[in-house]
């Protein structure tokens, strides 16, 4: 599901389901995001300011990796992430808040995903 909702709101959503799940891979595995972008065209007739705020949810199911030892399962990871875009002519303020819960996950495992993430910095279109 994608697309546009009324008031500046959007939907990015997809869920996948892999008939052959097996080993490196989830059986079910998704990605939701609400968005709210405006661009305050009546105050800014030229777009030269946007801000965009976005909620997503992740979802990945167990996965198995065989090991020497005997095949190994990762539990399921969910995550909740903000994030939060200033666009100023052509910079771009970004900030990012991944896994808001701090829930303790692995893609692979023995290697811990970070609890709580911030992300941020700032990106320029330059062009001649």
């Amino acid at each position: 599901i994608r697309g546009r909702l009324p008031a500046g709101f959007g939907i990015d959503a997809w869920l996948v389901r892999w008939d052959s799940a097996g080993r490196y891979q989830p059986q079910y595995q998704s990605r939701s995001e609400l968005n709210y972008s405006n661009n305050f065209s009546r105050r800014f007739p030229r777009k030269d300011f946007e801000i965009r705020v976005a909620g997503v949810y992740e979802y990945r199911g167990h996965t198995t990796f065989p090991l020497d030892a005997g095949d190994v399962q990762t539990p399921v990871a969910k995550t909740i992430s903000t994030l939060l875009e200033i666009r100023i002519m052509r910079a771009v303020l970004t900030w990012q808040q991944r896994n808001l819960l701090g829930y303790q996950y692995q893609v692979v495992p023995g290697f811990e995903m970070p609890r709580v993430l911030a992300i941020y910095g700032v990106r320029w279109d330059f062009w001649n």
